[in-house]
């Protein structure tokens, strides 16, 4: 009993640290790396759980395996490796980031594995295992948010350090050590946050960071702050004294604009392309998304303009303008603004107002996307935002977009056709509520053009006088109704075009963005390339773990069994991934959303299994075909609950989300513990870790086949899939009962 206590004492400690060092590792390598390379990286981190579990297989076998020997190494890895991530200089290549962050990964896999093996009762083991990464991801998550990265970093430290004393607790010298270094840490802990914070090499030499690549900055920062979903930075302008430069996550850049309250000095901002939408239509009310820095605010106050409803959802950039008051001229604050930390759309679909002008410059919504997503979300540029949007307008509103090339602005054109064709707008005259400006630049690119979109339609005096304000702040009209209008609009005016004519015209992917497929800034045709090698490498690793088994395991149904576990892993993160990026829209945020469906998943599995554990009525019972049914179901209410506004506070949606998934989860959470209850049966014990690899690698596969299908064919079908992945797991076990 005092032996199965230590076990699961460790399990409990490992899963946390785990789930923590997870969320950690995202954090970080959303920073020093693109979107796209930090999901990479950690998914192929993840599968070292898979790897683990397989290495402890063919130690036990050989009786080689050494419990001690492993929390050891494991405790060393967490520390080191996440040491070398941020204060190593930039590695060079995502490769190097995979292979160091899969360690503790491959480690951790190992202890869980193997005392699923020794432990008698599966459902008690994973009980624990579930409720220790239930309390990790929500304990990071919240030091993150009140703390901040680094200090959160510091007190994993001190708990995967506690590790030593379960398994050594009677050697009183490794006890007083673990005790001491400890103690060590805790009375050192601001020296340590300090180190760490000022030594974050692999974030100031990163390539990927466009303070060191695409702007000339000065060296150190004026203002860094990092919180649980984004770091932000402001660095002064080498050549520029009047503006500084803020980022998210080394990307997603605004500019902070020197202001007294004076606004003659400010006045020569009205020759940016980002002022012009301000003179269109005379507004006097106006909500700005994602204003960033705050050169939006000022763009609106010298247009006289007398209410301003600045919508931001980085809290950390909004503090940015607060603590550089002097600076700044602490605009947020500005008698006229009316400042709200939220999602742009979410703000703009619960309020009560209507607005002259809703406008949206250069606004990136990939903050928090290195956690469970290839490519970030942006649910602020999908057809049914612009419904959302254009339900708030005046009789004569606009709502304005300022672009960063011509991708994204083909993109939302693309979008605002198919939305209006969605509505009944007749073909001739969806074009006449469009309007295109652009710069003129001598490498003759298309650099931040501007659209404004009058569901109303503009009349022929209107655009006559957006004309004469084009060439009074010197612009040149893409579109123009009446004047010049784009070719390719004008044939679809016409009749004789579709908008399927233009979209094969261009050699990237400009279809229109929905709900369902909101990746607006995923421009490449076909399928990422970074998800393609997450799939062929997750599967040629299956092929030979399922060969290297083949040789060695003498069991009638081998076959069957891994294709179990396979199917297990591949479902479950299908089901799982699909459920973060829906949910996002409605969380307004998706680090919420991922510690909300994790929580949410581990916390209804974890009463799955004490139930289990405690109730021999549920033992008879097939699960699956229940979770099928259930599935269904999830899907069609979380598809109406994304677009009921009967609550609007954050935290009573995360309550409603967490009581829709609970009934979920708790069904998800049993056949993995059931299966192995079968090898125990048939005493295989021994197979236990192997089959806890195939299963780790069955969830990388599902990974990318589930942000393949939700990229190509939307999150409905990628939802529908993990379905039928969990149908061919009950009929799997149907067979092998």
């Amino acid at each position: 009993m005092k032996k199965s206590k230590n076990s699961l004492s460790i399990l409990f400690l490992v899963s946390l640290t785990l789930f923590s060092y997870e969320l950690i590792a995202s954090r970080v390598l959303s920073v020093i790396l693109p979107n796209h390379f930090s999901y990479l990286v950690i998914s192929f981190a993840i599968l070292g759980l898979g790897l683990g579990g397989i290495l402890a297989y063919f130690l036990s076998k050989e009786k080689k395996y050494s419990l001690k020997y492993f929390i050891w190494s494991y405790i060393l890895s967490y520390i080191i490796v996440i040491s070398l991530i941020i204060m190593t200089p930039y590695l060079g290549n995502p490769i190097f980031y995979i292979l160091l962050t899969m360690i503790p990964f491959i480690l951790g896999g190992s202890i869980v594995s193997y005392l699923f093996k020794i432990q008698n009762d599966s459902h008690q083991t994973y009980l624990v295992d579930l409720f220790g990464g239930l309390i990790g991801i929500i304990t990071a998550f919240l030091l993150m948010s009140y703390l901040g990265l680094i200090e959160t970093l510091i007190i994993t430290f001190m708990l995967v350090i506690l590790l030593m004393i379960i398994p050594f607790r009677d050697n009183k010298l490794v006890l007083s050590l673990s005790l001491l270094i400890i103690v060590i840490i805790f009375f050192n802990f601001t020296l340590l946050t300090s180190i760490y914070e000022n030594n974050f090499n692999s974030f100031k030499t990163s390539p990927h960071i466009g303070f060191n690549s695409s702007f000339e900055v000065k060296k150190e920062s004026v203002f860094t702050r990092w919180d649980e979903f984004s770091r932000t930075d402001v660095y002064p302008l080498k050549d520029d004294p009047n503006r500084l430069l803020v980022g998210m996550d080394g990307a997603s850049f605004s500019y902070m604009i020197r202001f007294d309250g004076d606004y003659s000095k400010i006045d020569y901002l009205k020759e940016d392309i980002g002022y012009f939408p301000m003179e269109v239509g005379d507004p006097q009310k106006v909500a700005l998304i994602g204003p960033g820095g705050g050169e939006e605010i000022l763009y609106s106050l010298i247009a006289g303009i007398d209410e301003i409803t600045a919508i931001e959802i980085n809290e950390g950039t909004v503090l940015t303008t607060e603590e550089l008051k002097k600076f700044s001229g602490d605009i947020y604050n500005h008698p006229q603004v009316e400042t709200i930390i939220g999602d742009g759309r979410n703000v703009i679909r619960k309020s009560n107002q209507k607005f002259d002008q809703i406008y949206l410059s250069l606004v990136m919504t990939n903050i928090g996307s290195g956690i469970a997503n290839a490519s970030a979300e942006s649910y602020i540029y999908t057809k049914e935002a612009l419904g959302d949007y254009f339900s708030k307008l005046t009789s004569e509103g606009i709502v304005s977009f300022r672009f960063h090339s011509q991708y994204d602005m083909l993109k939302m054109l693309s979008t605002v056709i198919e939305y209006s064709r969605g509505i009944g707008t007749p073909h001739n005259k969806i074009s006449d509520s469009i309007i295109i400006g652009f710069r003129p630049r001598n490498d003759h690119s298309l650099k931040y053009p501007v659209m404004l979109v009058k569901p109303s339609g503009f009349d022929e005096k209107e655009v006559k006088g957006v004309y004469k304000l084009m060439v009074k702040y010197d612009l040149q009209p893409l579109h123009l109704p009446w004047i010049f209008e784009d070719d390719s609009l004008k044939k679809m005016k016409e009749g004789k075009w579709k908008l399927e004519d233009l979209n094969s015209q261009i050699p990237a992917n400009i279809d229109a963005s929905s709900d369902n497929q909101p990746f607006f800034y995923n421009f490449k045709q076909g399928i990422p390339t970074n998800l393609l090698l997450i799939l062929t490498g997750g599967s040629i690793l299956l092929l030979i773990l399922f060969n290297l088994g083949s040789f060695k395991i003498k069991e009638d149904n081998f076959v069957e069994l891994v294709l179990v576990f396979a199917l297990l892993g591949m479902a479950f993160i299908t089901l799982e991934i699909t459920l973060i990026q829906k949910l996002t829209l409605y969380l307004e945020h998706p680090t919420r959303a991922f510690v909300t469906v994790i929580a949410s998943l581990l916390l209804g599995a974890g009463l799955a299994n004490l139930l289990y554990y405690r109730k021999e009525m549920l033992k008879a019972k097939n699960p699956i075909f229940i979770l099928v049914g259930l599935s269904i179901i999830e899907l069609i209410l979380i598809n109406k609950l994304l677009y009921w506004t009967g609550i609007k506070v954050v935290g009573l949606k995360i309550m409603l989300v967490s009581i829709l998934l609970l009934p979920l989860g708790f069904l998800m959470g049993l056949p993995f513990p059931m299966m192995i209850d079968r090898l125990k049966a048939k005493d295989l014990n021994s197979l236990i870790p192997y089959m806890w690899g195939i299963n780790g690698v069955g969830t990388v596969i599902g990974s990318a086949i589930s942000l393949i299908l939700a990229i190509k064919f939307g999150f409905d079908i990628s939802f529908s899939v993990g379905i039928v992945f969990y149908s061919l797991v009950a009929w799997l076990m149907v067979k092998l009962k």
